[in-house]
């Protein structure tokens, strides 16, 4: 069964390949009957501006897996143009069977890019990849076999520069009149690293930092790579190579929300207040000392059965003072169980012939605690907003399977987990039972 299905699989492929070839091979008869096709520069020309088209809509729509793969497929159309740009001007009729079979399988490619899953656009990425490494360099030409970095979180505009390091054979770099640059943006910018097999330049940061801190922006590089062609009649050639990198935002998220559910011990309080009614416009006891007596006043109450005071909250609250001088600071006597006062007025009188009260305290007042008793435990939702960056990871405590994660990411997807989770290439969680450890990938790990 296993071989029968491979078999319908590779005939669908076959089809869709002749297909594409009709499609992008057209027919032209001469007048001596002869059919000529296309010329291979030209096809591989649209199969690039597909390509471009490709990037454009997919940055739009924040599809980061396309852009990658149309890159890589772009760069890889580049890499063909170099390497037959002596037989560009050829019909496709006129190609030999390795240049066929590579327009074939970057037509096939594009496809896959333009319509393809998500699995497809891997492979794609991966393919174009193996075809770059299977394209013949014996005559010299410029050749891109990788360059770094792809995927770029973006910096602020001050920051240092970017260096961009492209990798492959590049024979004519050392000449004066070929030496290779790189153009972005309108600017073109000399090599900081100039080597037959590797180049390097320092771009500003600025480059990569003009897109909204929430979306992402494919930057278009421009490798120039000229080289000579020809034997006796030498010409110089541009060699174009264009670069894709995807700028993305510092963080994989725009919210990463954890919610945990906690156990908490409950706990249940009230006021009191002796005598019982008071309260600052009216009650309370009240008590002075115009007889030119010293006054005390003492009370005492005991907790609430089931319940307990807290000592810190009993206070004397005076609703009445006349005279300030006349009242001197309570005394309070506060344990869980029990709350003792005395409050007192003095004596402040003038004796002659008869004594009399000449300031004497004047007081209304009342005594005020609070008391406590346990309740039972609740269970309740603890919120906590993450932070996170590429390459980051960090552990947070959570309750035995109660909590749920949420993110929404930068490409606008919106993802739950409560459970662990490695499916996603933004965001790996790993249930560790007491605690979660979450974890994002670096950048220049994406492309792997």
């Amino acid at each position: 069964m296993r071989n029968r299905a491979s078999q319908s699989a590779s005939v669908r492929r076959q089809f869709l390949i002749a297909v594409i070839i009709l499609a992008v091979f057209p027919v032209v008869v001469t007048a001596c009957g002869t059919p000529v096709g296309d010329p291979i520069g030209a096809i591989l020309q649209g199969l690039s501006n597909d390509l471009s088209n490709v990037i454009a809509n997919a940055g739009a729509q924040a599809q980061a897996t396309t852009m990658s793969a149309a890159g890589a497929v772009e760069e890889a159309v580049n890499n063909a143009e170099s390497s037959f740009a002596s037989d560009l001007s050829n019909s496709i009729n006129q190609a030999n069977d390795l240049e066929r079979s590579t327009v074939e399988n970057l037509q096939l490619l594009t496809h896959d890019v333009m319509t393809g899953t998500k699995a497809l656009l891997n492979a794609a990425t991966a393919d174009a990849q193996q075809l770059i490494n299977t394209l013949p360099f014996t005559n010299l030409n410029p050749q891109v076999t990788s360059y770094s970095p792809q995927i770029l979180a973006r910096t602020s505009p001050s920051s240092g520069p970017v260096e961009v390091r492209v990798k492959g054979n590049f024979f004519w770099a050392f000449q004066a009149k070929l030496i290779p640059t790189l153009k972005v943006q309108g600017t073109t910018y000399q090599p900081s690293l100039n080597e037959t097999q590797q180049l390097g330049f320092e771009l500003p940061a600025s480059v990569f930092s003009s897109s909204p801190s929430s979306s992402f922006l494919p930057v278009s590089l421009e490798l120039d790579a000229p080289y000579h062609q020809g034997h006796i009649f030498q010409s110089i050639q541009p060699g174009v190579f264009h670069l894709l990198v995807d700028v993305v935002p510092p963080s994989p998220f725009t919210s990463l929300t954890l919610v945990n559910q906690v156990t908490v011990s409950g706990t249940s309080t009230r006021t009191v207040i002796e005598p019982p009614g008071a309260s600052s416009s009216s009650g309370g006891w009240y008590e002075n000392s115009f007889d030119c007596n010293d006054k005390a006043t003492t009370a005492s109450y005991s907790a609430d059965s089931g319940w307990t005071i807290i000592p810190s909250s009993a206070a004397v609250v005076y609703t009445w003072n006349k005279n300030p001088g006349g009242a001197p600071p309570p005394t309070i006597l506060a344990q869980t169980t029990r709350v003792t006062i005395i409050v007192r007025t003095l004596a402040v009188c003038t004796c002659v012939i008869a004594c009399f009260s000449n300031g004497s305290g004047d007081i209304t007042f009342y005594l005020t605690y609070t008391e406590q008793q346990p309740s039972p435990p609740s269970t309740v939702p603890v919120t906590t907003q993450l932070q996170m960056n590429w390459g980051d990871q960090l552990v947070q405590n959570v309750t035995r399977g109660q909590w749920h994660l949420t993110a929404n990411l930068f490409n606008g997807t919106h993802l739950e987990f409560s459970a662990s989770d490695n499916s996603n290439p933004y965001l790996t969680i790993f249930d560790q039972g007491t605690s979660i450890r979450v974890s994002t990938p670096a950048t220049d790990a994406l492309n792997q």
